[in-house]
C-alpha cells in the first residue's frame, strides 16, 4: 500500500492505494479527493533535498515514488482556466482556446519577444551596411550586431 498525503490550500487529506499505475491514474485519484477537475491543479512533490518538484509525466511519477520512503507528499497547486490567457491569433498560430494555458503563454510572450525586436529593428541606426546582412540590436548590451548571409556575426 502507498499512504498518500495531499495538501491543496489549506486542506489537507490522506488515503491510501494498492498501486499507482501512471500519472492519468493519480490525477484522477486527487481530483476525486478533493472534488476537483484533473485540470484545475498541477501537481508536485516534495523531494529527499525538500524541493517541490514537478510530476506531470509518468517519468516523473516513477522518481517520485522512488524517492518516497512511507508517506508520499503532494502538494497541488491550483492551475489559472484557459480563458485568462489571452492570444491575439496571427496567420501562422491557432486561436488562444485550442492552445493549453503554458502554451498559450509561451505565444503570448514569444509574440510580445518579437515586437520588441522589431521596435528595436525600427530604431536602429542608419548606418552603412553589407548587402544582404541584417542589423540587430542586442536588448541586454545595447550594441548592435551584423548578421551575415554566411550565418557569422559581426560587431
Amino acid at each position: 500500500m502507498i499512504s498518500i498525503k495531499a495538501i491543496l490550500g489549506d486542506e489537507r487529506r490522506r488515503c491510501s492505494v494498492a498501486t499507482i499505475p501512471d500519472f492519468a491514474s493519480l490525477c484522477e485519484a486527487l481530483a476525486t479527493l478533493f472534488d476537483r477537475d484533473c485540470n484545475s491543479f498541477r501537481v508536485f512533490y516534495r523531494d529527499d533535498e525538500n524541493d517541490l518538484v514537478r510530476i506531470s509525466s509518468n517519468i516523473d511519477l516513477q522518481e517520485a515514488l522512488r524517492l518516497t520512503t512511507s508517506t508520499f507528499n503532494i502538494v497541488l497547486v491550483p492551475q489559472a482556466p484557459a480563458a485568462e490567457v489571452q492570444v491575439t491569433p496571427t496567420d501562422d498560430q491557432p486561436a488562444a482556446g485550442s492552445l493549453k494555458p503554458e502554451k498559450a503563454a509561451e505565444k503570448a510572450a514569444k509574440t510580445t519577444e518579437e515586437s520588441t525586436v522589431m521596435a528595436n529593428l525600427k530604431k536602429a541606426p542608419k548606418t552603412e551596411s553589407k548587402p544582404n546582412s541584417i542589423q540587430l540590436r542586442c536588448a541586454a548590451t545595447g550594441k548592435f550586431l551584423r548578421i551575415l548571409p554566411t550565418g557569422s556575426v559581426d560587431g
